[in-house]
């Protein structure tokens, strides 16, 4: 796991990730109450290339969010994070 990312109990939704501001610094909370976060994030603990890269696109996807500055556009992206969390819960369903 990077200094830019941190498992949270829990995110309001149930989103996967969420940006926030921790001691003057962003960094992405990672929900470990979903079930991506139970299914495949802990299960790559031991893979530290797996979890650089997840932590990675959690990163990227927080961060671009995170950039946007019109107004539209921040309520698509924040409709972006419910449907990606979702549909990653639905996807995992089976492992």
């Amino acid at each position: 796991m990077s200094d830019k990312t941190h498992p949270v109990d829990e995110i309001l939704d149930g989103h996967l990730w969420q940006m926030r501001l921790q001691n003057n610094r962003q960094v992405v909370e990672i929900n470990k109450g979903h079930d991506f976060y139970q299914k495949v994030y802990l299960a790559n603990m031991n893979n530290s290339i797996a979890i650089q890269g997840l932590d990675m696109l959690l990163w990227s996807l927080a961060i671009t969010e995170q950039n946007c500055t019109i107004p539209e556009y921040m309520k698509q992206f924040r409709e972006f994070r419910f449907e990606v969390s979702r549909t990653l819960r639905e996807l995992v369903e089976s492992l």
